[in-house]
């Protein structure tokens, strides 16, 4: 299931939900597979969403790489990688997924 799946089907719930009409004319209710199978992938995918302040920290992390000569601007991407999860673990939040950029 793709996320724009997911939150179709989110969005299809959360009307049958909401709706005060008259009984048997409102939307349909989603099937409560589909609706776990939803939930899944869109809690993954926030799951995965780095903050701003991270992705801020992240970048800060690279320029002070290349500043201080440990990798070259086009230098292994990896190290920034493993220098940025221990930056962010020691603030207790760890770093679910690659920055798309590849840092």
């Amino acid at each position: 299931m793709t996320r724009q799946e997911a939150i179709s089907i989110l969005r299809q719930h959360n009307a049958w939900r909401r709706y005060d009409g008259p009984i048997g004319e409102g939307p349909e209710m989603v099937d409560p597979k589909a609706l776990g199978e939803a939930i899944d992938v869109v809690c993954d995918a926030m799951e995965k969403e780095l903050t701003w302040q991270e992705i801020a920290m992240i970048l800060a992390i690279y320029e002070h790489c290349i500043e201080s000569g440990i990798i070259s601007r086009y230098g292994d991407a990896q190290d920034v990688q493993a220098a940025s999860e221990e930056i962010l673990r020691r603030f207790h939040r760890p770093l679910k997924t690659t920055p798309k950029n590849g840092l």
